[in-house]
């Protein structure tokens, strides 16, 4: 079922984030990406408590933590979505060849900056959820998490630049079953 899910709310997310601009690279839709994003929010909480077989102790830890955590990593993801939107703003515009090759290594470093970001923030967090829950269980919390982003990050690079999915690897569904 949570699979099914996860399928459909993939689907509505490569169908509905994207407003086409006047040129032919589509911008994503920033309202729908949030809803996308909180629901996704939800879903992987309530798969990580049902897979991560948390105590009461642990579930109350993981919940107050969560909360936080993902407060975090949504404003990062925003700030993710408005470089991405930039980027693809500057290609629809009829620059030079040497131009978009540079706006280009401009993007794929400050992604790859993101990926630095996302690091730091599970690092802080990681010392918080582990007070109270067993570091593996942790570990295996952001490898769910790790694989829900994925696919959503993969579906924004694909339905606008696909040559960019190479920045994000594919996880497997066991990964986001926290195994």
């Amino acid at each position: 079922m949570k699979t099914i899910l996860f399928t459909a709310l993939l689907g509505s997310l490569s169908l509905t984030v994207f407003a086409q601009t006047g040129n032919n690279r589509p911008l994503l839709d920033e309202q729908q990406e949030k809803l996308d994003r909180s629901q996704l929010s939800v879903d992987l909480r309530d798969n990580a408590l049902r897979e991560l077989d948390l105590t009461n102790e642990e579930t109350t830890t993981f919940n107050e933590v969560y909360r936080e955590y993902t407060e975090e990593k949504e404003e990062l993801d925003a700030e993710r979505r408005l470089l991405y939107n930039n980027y693809l703003r500057e290609m629809n515009e009829n620059d030079g060849g040497n131009d978009e090759r540079n706006e280009t290594a401009d993007f794929i470093e400050d992604y790859l900056d993101f990926q630095g970001k996302e690091n730091d923030i599970e690092r802080k967090y990681f010392s918080k959820f582990e007070k109270d829950i067993a570091p593996l269980k942790v570990m295996r919390f952001y490898a769910m998490e790790e694989s829900y982003l994925s696919e959503i990050y993969r579906a924004r690079l694909r339905a606008t630049s696909p040559d960019f999915l190479l920045l994000e690897p594919e996880y497997s569904s066991s990964a986001r079953n926290g195994r």
